[in-house]
């Protein structure tokens, strides 16, 4: 009787376990899905500074093109040049679209990539918000790092690490604004340091910043799950490591993956 009563309890705590899994598994899905989507509505901003000019564009050559219509100057040579410079601006911004797009799609495996230029990917979606705020951003260090990993989940990492840099330096008016982003590879780890020159986290709350739900942004400007979700891919996903401390001049967000993510062993 005695040894049925302690299976019995052990099967009723296994199913609250496995009930507790379940829910917590549920949760991060959720919040994943809402980084995400805070991260597609800036990125639909983005989209929207990239085509003003291109639709400046087309509506300066559609007055060109009524008023020479007008004046009667309209030839072979006019259309075919309308034409062929419509045409490309249109393509660019399908082309915007296009990368845009990318930084959703789900990665069905793993792949090997360029680190240079998967974070210059993620800086043209942001360069727009940069440009407005008179922020500079630098990549130093090797151009030639090749990493096996999930490229498009790597750029949403690296977006979001962006534009919470400049979310910081937006908030606090800092002048001659800089992001710089540093890559380093030995041949035990490649890391990938993120700083800018906000003013740091205050530390009191530094340790709190990969918490879900938890942002300095009011309410309407942020969810507080983009760095919790960055978290997640880096270390959950793709086997690495993402920190946060305070340099001389803001925070320094570091991305490390061992040497098993190393695709060129060879490499130093």
């Amino acid at each position: 009787m005695f040894i049925y009563k302690i299976k019995t309890e052990k099967i009723i705590l296994q199913k609250e376990v496995d009930e507790q899994l379940r829910n917590l598994r549920e949760k991060d899905t959720m919040l994943i899905q809402q980084s995400r989507l805070a991260s597609m509505g800036e990125m639909i901003g983005n989209i929207a500074h990239q085509w003003r000019q291109p639709l400046n564009v087309l509506g300066i050559k559609n007055m060109a093109l009524e008023m020479n219509y007008k004046a009667g100057k309209i030839d072979d040579k006019f259309i075919d040049d309308f034409i062929k410079d419509s045409s490309r601006t249109i393509q660019h911004m399908s082309d915007t679209i296009d990368d845009f797009r990318d930084f959703f799609k789900p990665d069905k495996q793993k792949e090997d990539f360029n680190i240079y230029n998967s974070i210059n990917k993620s800086i043209e979606v942001v360069s727009d918000s940069f440009i407005n705020y008179n922020i500079q951003c630098v990549v130093n260090g090797d151009h030639n790092i090749i990493l096996n990993g999930y490229q498009n989940e790597f750029g949403q990492v690296m977006l979001n690490l962006l534009s919470n840099a400049k979310d910081a330096i937006k908030m606090n008016d800092i002048e001659d604004a800089k992001i710089s982003i540093d890559m380093t590879q030995t041949k035990k780890v490649i890391i990938i340091e993120i700083k800018d020159n906000a003013g740091g986290i205050p530390v009191d709350i530094i340790d709190k910043v990969f918490d879900p739900y938890f942002t300095t942004k009011d309410k309407s400007q942020g969810t507080g799950v983009g760095l919790y979700m960055s978290k997640m891919i880096i270390e959950n996903n793709m086997g690495g490591k993402l920190t946060v401390k305070n340099g001389d001049d803001g925070a320094i967000f570091t991305i490390a993956f061992k040497y098993k993510n190393i695709k060129d062993k060879k490499l130093c």
